[in-house]
């Protein structure tokens, strides 16, 4: 997700260190986020403000993923 794009658009690939998390689609109430892979499924059908806040929770899940393996 660059973090420099426009919310005007619809769709977004949130990806993270670990690869593709999800996309968010843009609706009525925010960007609802769907996971692309099980690691990333307890963000599956969030609603975000915007793409980048959806990139920074899958930076986090992330983050515990890489230190639940370490």
């Amino acid at each position: 997700m660059n973090d420099d794009a426009s919310s005007s658009y619809g769709n977004y690939i949130i990806e993270t260190s670990c690869g593709a998390a999800g996309i968010v689609i843009k609706g009525r109430r925010g960007f609802r986020f769907f996971s692309a892979t099980q690691d990333f499924s307890c963000l599956d059908g969030m609603i975000f403000a915007s793409p980048a806040d959806a990139a920074a929770a899958a930076r986090r899940q992330a983050s515990k993923l890489t230190r639940r393996f370490a």
